[in-house]
Parts: C-alpha cells; structure tokens; sequence
C-alpha cells in the first residue's frame, strides 16, 4: 500500500515550457501538467502538488491516501462529504457527478458552495480509486473567477496521469 504521509517528493520533478508546467513524482507515479499561467507549490506535505493563479483565486490540488479496496468509491465520496460538511458549518453540497480523473475514468465528484467575506467560493472534490490507493483532486475558485479559472481547471482534470 503507497504511503502519504508525509508526501514523499525526494524524486519528484518540475520543468516549464513557454505553454505548461509539469510536476512528476516517480514514487506515486504522478503526472500534473498546468497552464503557464499557473504556479506549482510542492511545499504542503499533506499534497502531492498544488497548482494557484490569481494569487489563490483559483486553486486545483492533487492528494493522494492509502486505502483498502474493499470499501467502494461511493463510500469513499460519502465519508469525504460527511467529513467536509462537519467540520464546515458555512459550506453546502450543491452537486455531484461522474467524471473521470485524467487517465482513470472511474471517478466521482462533490461540489460544494461556502460564502467567504462577501462571495461564494466553489469547491470541488473528485475521488478515484487506483488499486490500494485514493486520490482527490480538489478544485478552489472563488466564484467571480469561475469564468477564467474552469477551463484551465479542467484541462488540468482531464491531464492528470497516474500511473501506479
């Protein structure tokens, strides 16, 4: 079972084109590319990569847990609502569907709405399952940002690459 915690980023990379960013850790077997525009944090050792613009306006970050198999995705999203809505008094779930997480194409994701000093602030979580392990890529926009931050936040979904 991959263990992460603390995140491991002995081995991990960064490099930048003129058009892209990319994060891989060998380790978790992580690909994470973003626009230019964006910038890669790898300092949070609870995260395997965190990727900001507009000075955290707009925020997508990718985590990783080890997880037994016997316990079904649907559960695995119900506990993290369950676990977001206790500890958040102010959030409230607004939606859900599915969706793949770039080359895993079994996904789910929860969408939650919070007011955060005069505006809403969307917070996305997509769980899916690779073998014994669970990764979240939680997407952050404060809402008069959406319009410039959804694109670049779902290419960045569909481009994530997990390969262990």
């Amino acid at each position: 079972m991959p263990s992460f915690e603390p995140i491991d980023q002995s081995r991990a990379v960064t490099h930048e084109r003129s058009d892209v960013k990319h994060y891989e850790n060998p380790k978790y077997g992580v690909h994470f590319v973003v626009p230019a525009t964006w910038n890669l944090d790898l300092s949070d050792k609870g995260t395997l990569v965190k990727a900001t613009r507009l000075e955290g306006a707009c925020e997508v970050e990718l985590m990783g847990q080890s997880s037994l198999p016997l316990r079904s995705l649907g559960y695995e999203v119900e506990a993290l609502s369950r676990e977001i809505l206790d500890k958040n008094e102010n959030f409230r779930r607004v939606g859900e569907r599915p969706v793949a997480l770039g080359n895993i194409k079994e996904g789910h994701e929860i969408q939650f709405v919070a007011a955060v000093e005069e505006q809403e602030v969307l917070q996305r979580y997509l769980v899916a399952r690779k073998n014994m392990a669970v990764y979240i890529l939680v997407t952050t926009m404060a809402s008069t940002f959406q319009p410039g931050c959804e694109k670049d936040a779902e290419g960045i979904r569909e481009n994530v690459r997990i390969e262990k």
